[in-house]
């Protein structure tokens, strides 16, 4: 795992970050100097209502406006397209009415700066999982094909891991249909979201090192 950064203290500019990556649920969190605060909304895929309700209320916890936001940070999935979708929406018009720099990020950039020699699986529907790597590499891999690859990818590096964000549900229904062994099922470390400190943590990374994006659009892989 990666060292922790912080905001500077001298830097009074907060950081707004819009996560809305997963069918389960979304996040909006403020990052104020040292002080962080994060608010999800969990039980179905993010609208434009809510989310602009959650930054209010994130906003509102420190006691600033909209006006105070000095960075924008938005992820870019993979995920459901609409929600990432809808998450980039917002952030694309906080930029153009604020004009300020934004960071973007993908499940796969936060799990690769938290996890080594691993595989990151994402929900793809249509009884397929996006596939990401340390690497930067993605790919589909669809659910017949997934008990050879995580057999074969342990044979060729018995230290490797498999960690997915949001599949548990369908990798159940897998072990219980006989698609896939309780062995690979065994095999992962699962997530419903990305804890909001691994996000908070990557996006402070790329703030300190000005890392600013000017290409605002979702990950998709067919």
């Amino acid at each position: 795992m990666k060292g922790k950064v912080r905001m500077r203290e001298s830097d009074n500019r907060s950081i707004l970050i819009i996560d809305t990556s997963y069918y389960s649920g979304f996040s909006v969190s403020v990052l104020n100097n040292s002080n962080f605060t994060s608010l999800s909304f969990l039980g179905s895929e993010p609208n434009f209502t809510r989310i602009w309700d959650l930054i209010d209320i994130a906003l509102n916890s420190f006691g600033v406006t909209k006006e105070d936001i000095g960075v924008l940070a938005v992820s870019r999935g993979p995920g459901p397209f609409s929600a990432v979708r809808t998450g980039i929406t917002v952030a694309k018009t906080l930029r153009e009415i604020k004009k300020i720099n934004v960071i973007t990020f993908s499940v796969f950039d936060v799990l690769s700066s938290e996890f080594e020699n691993s595989y990151f699986f994402v929900d793809g529907r249509a009884k397929k999982f996006i596939v990401g790597d340390n690497s930067g590499q993605i790919k589909i891999l669809r659910f017949s094909e997934l008990e050879e690859f995580v057999n074969m990818e342990k044979v060729n590096n018995v230290m490797k891991r498999f960690v997915s964000v949001g599949c548990q549900g369908v990798l159940k229904e897998l072990v219980s249909e006989g698609s896939i062994s309780r062995t690979v099922y065994d095999s992962f470390s699962f997530y419903d979201i990305l804890p909001v400190t691994w996000v908070r943590d990557f996006v402070l990374r790329k703030f300190e090192l000005g890392e600013f994006d000017d290409k605002l659009e979702p990950i998709y892989v067919s």
